[in-house]
């Protein structure tokens, strides 16, 4: 972990540094699958975020996030079955 001392410098906890698991990289199916479990992970923390504030959003701002994600949704599965709307 990097900390921010009082005088504005950076610090470094070797404690809680994170282990070095291989020298290697990734395979590149390793990776995609890593990526996408990442990027799921982001967007189940980003829809609870909203869940959780939607009180502070203006409902017309709401009704948009709603309304594109739903639009999102569906383009995602009609590219993932071959079909263009």
């Amino acid at each position: 972990m990097v900390y921010t001392e009082d005088d504005y410098r950076l610090s470094i906890d070797a404690d809680a540094a994170m282990p070095v698991l291989s020298e290697f990289g990734l395979d590149a199916h390793s990776y995609a699958v890593g990526v996408r479990s990442a990027l799921g992970r982001q967007r189940g923390l980003a829809y609870r975020h909203a869940l959780f504030n939607a009180h502070r959003y203006k409902v017309s701002v709401l009704g948009e996030l709603i309304m594109r994600t739903l639009r999102n949704k569906l383009t995602a599965g009609s590219r993932q079955t071959g079909q263009r709307r």
